[in-house]
């Protein structure tokens, strides 16, 4: 019976636990792949922008206006998608009130998913061309001296925040100004966290009013905020939202048009 040494058994033997199987210095290994600097995988709104504007609507030819912003034709009847705060996208059709003054006329509000929708852009793409194909097939948004029913347009809107605001707003009523002007109160949840040098939201208001003159519904969302340390001072902040809209325009639109801007705040 032949012995080996240990040295010359040791060399016959090498991967005693396993770790070399086969010689693999040479070979090639995949790359792992690279992990995206963002934890949310965010939409690229220029792209989208970008992207409507390869389209014609009927016989409108798109440019592009701004940055953000695309726009199918020229002067009264054009349409323009602009971006808007918090992810959204805002169709509106130019028209004219009844003094004269262009106003674009907010016609749907298109909300993007800020959970993460990036890698989606031609879906986005499509659908908001689909939505802007059909408005440019309605007719012209109309400015009318009345607005009937315009307090319960505003009890509408009213309960309609009550049903889809975001969680953070607490339902406090409605404040008739005057028979053409009104404001809807939410008061927010924890106000705000007390340091020094920052702010308290202390309400979130839609100002709603109706120019008989102009024969338009203007609509303003802001915040009522006051500086923390020091006694409450009311103070209006630079507004979310201003909204043109008709009498003519679908009144269960426009409920969902600034339900949405609630619900997504």
């Amino acid at each position: 019976m032949a012995y080996k040494t240990f040295g010359h058994w040791l060399r016959e033997n090498a991967d005693i636990f396993g770790f070399d199987a086969g010689d693999r210095r040479h070979e090639i290994q995949p790359m792992p792949p690279k992990l995206k600097d963002e934890p949310v995988d965010r939409v690229n709104i220029e792209e989208v922008v970008k992207g409507l504007a390869r389209y014609t609507v009927g016989e409108k030819q798109p440019h592009i206006a701004f940055v953000g912003e695309v726009r199918w034709g020229w002067g009264t009847g054009s349409i323009r998608v602009a971006t808007g705060s918090r992810m959204k996208l805002v169709i509106e059709r130019l028209g004219h009130d009844l003094e004269g003054n262009s106003r674009w006329f907010t016609e749907k509000i298109y909300q993007i998913n800020r959970a993460g929708f990036g890698g989606h852009e031609e879906s986005i793409i499509h659908d908001v061309l689909g939505e802007v194909k059909k408005i440019d097939e309605r007719p012209m948004p109309s400015p009318n001296h009345e607005y009937d029913g315009l307090e319960n347009f505003v009890s509408a809107l009213a309960n309609s925040y009550k049903r889809t605001a975001r969680d953070i707003f607490l339902y406090e009523g409605i404040k008739k100004v005057d028979d053409e002007n009104y404001i809807i109160r939410m008061a927010v949840r924890g106000s705000g966290v007390e340091h020094q040098d920052q702010r308290r939201v202390l309400e979130n208001q839609t100002f709603v009013n109706f120019s008989p003159s102009r024969g338009v519904l203007r609509i303003f969302n802001y915040n009522v905020e006051s500086p923390v340390g020091n006694a409450p001072q009311w103070r209006l902040m630079p507004s979310d939202v201003d909204w043109y809209f008709t009498p003519n325009q679908s009144r269960d639109e426009i409920l969902e048009a600034l339900s949405t801007h609630m619900h997504w705040y």
